[in-house]
């Protein structure tokens, strides 16, 4: 079992690419300012008449989701790819 102690040390290389994905939380906080933008729909159902303005602000709810799906992506799509360099590496 101790030579495949020695290829866990170079998936440590591989830690600091996922790095990289930390930038994409920035891109998250960009998002934040439409959060805002969701407490007002709580309001909407109280006002009948300003239906029309809720199904104006989905569409930027719909952003801000998309910001949000597109980082958790990036960072799930980071974690496949670390844990499958390490598959190739142990085989």
């Amino acid at each position: 079992t101790k030579p495949t102690e020695p290829p866990t040390e170079p998936t440590k290389p591989t830690e600091p690419p996922t790095e990289p994905t930390k930038t994409t939380e920035p891109p998250t906080e960009s998002t934040k300012p439409t959060d805002p933008v969701v407490p007002v729909k709580p309001s909407d159902p109280s006002h009948p008449p300003t239906s029309s303005s809720s199904a104006r602000s989905i569409p930027r709810t719909g952003e801000a989701h998309t910001g949000a799906v597109i980082s958790l992506m990036l960072i799930a799509f980071a974690a496949i790819l670390s844990k499958l360099r390490k598959w190739i590496r142990k085989k």
